[in-house]
């Protein structure tokens, strides 16, 4: 198998400390070529001098990315990998961008035209794929330790963790969707555990009632697998305005044999699809979830997970290359 370099991503980050073996490499930008700072504005680090752009800092790319015959910039980093000194020459032949957001949210169109031009560019939203021109790459998962998850007393029957999303104009995006899903639970007789960590200014009393909380600083993913999703009957999988690939919590759904209520009615049409597991708010009958919850989890067949593991994910570019 092709040795991976994906930049983007530290090895603590996600689930990513769940990797094993040597075929994928993670690190960050300003890791990978010895940068002493986390700041990674190169424009201001070139107006320092913090950044030299000699033969010498060119050999040092070439020389972190020679072992590699696969780059993949994750989206958060796109910008600071094609504008280091010597890589775009380093990685010729060898890069590819994997959007892992909705584009029109967070890409300028003109940037992302600029990055197209410079790698083929893949993502995970089928939607943006059509709207860009992009080749499409499903979202992945890494197969989680056998027992990862604590055996527990069940504390609530459905949790949820997510920001929400602020736009330039100040809108919170989803609260709406959070808010009216915490209070339909709750009245449909269910112990709500929604944990949105910036919510603070928008959730009200009646909110916090329904079992809204607002941490404020993030929840490192692990603790939020072992207090939130293990003790827990069901996931809430609630979408952004724009997005409509599959999300960690439908990953966290087959991998942790976890219900699922989600609010993207797309699942319908996936393989992983089963009544009996995935409740659509919105358009199933809110009356029947209690009953649903009882219903046992009937578990998702082993090669369709392993579509999506990461060493299928991988071997997806090879095939569209």
């Amino acid at each position: 198998m092709k040795r991976t370099l994906l930049l983007g991503c530290e090895n603590y980050n996600l689930f990513f400390p769940w990797l094993t073996g040597k075929t994928l490499t993670l690190d960050v930008v300003y890791k990978a070529f010895g940068l002493k700072t986390k700041y990674y504005d190169l424009r201001l680090l070139r107006k320092l001098r913090l950044l030299r752009e000699d033969e010498v800092t060119r050999r040092i790319v070439r020389r972190v990315l020679r072992p590699y015959d696969r780059i993949i910039i994750w989206s958060y980093q796109v910008a600071e990998a094609l504008e280091y000194p010597g890589f775009l020459e380093a990685s010729k032949g060898k890069l590819l961008v994997y959007f892992w957001d909705t584009l029109e949210r967070h890409y300028p169109p003109e940037k992302t035209a600029e990055y197209l031009r410079l790698a083929p560019g893949y993502s995970f939203q089928q939607t943006d794929c059509d709207a860009y021109g992009l080749r499409f790459a499903s979202q992945f998962y890494i197969r989680p330790p056998e027992g990862f998850l604590p055996v527990c007393e069940r504390k609530w029957d459905v949790c949820f963790i997510g920001y929400i999303h602020i736009y330039p104009d100040g809108t919170p995006d989803r609260l709406e969707v959070i808010t009216g899903a915490a209070r339909a639970f709750a009245q449909a007789g269910l112990s709500v555990n929604f944990n949105a960590p910036n919510g603070a200014p928008y959730f009200t009393a009646a909110d916090k009632e329904n079992g809204i909380t607002a941490s404020g600083l993030p929840v490192p993913y692990f603790e939020y697998l072992k207090t939130m999703v293990a003790p827990s009957r069901s996931i809430f999988d609630c979408y952004r305005t724009g997005q409509t690939g599959f999300s960690l919590r439908i990953m966290e759904h087959m991998f942790f044999s976890k219900k699922l209520i989600t609010t993207n009615p797309l699942v319908r049409t996936a393989e992983f699809y089963n009544p009996a597991n995935i409740f659509l708010y919105g358009e199933d009958d809110i009356s029947t979830l209690k009953a649903w919850l009882e219903i046992p989890f009937e578990p998702v067949p082993e090669e369709i997970k392993e579509y999506y593991t990461v060493e299928r994910w991988l071997e997806r570019f090879d095939h569209e290359a």
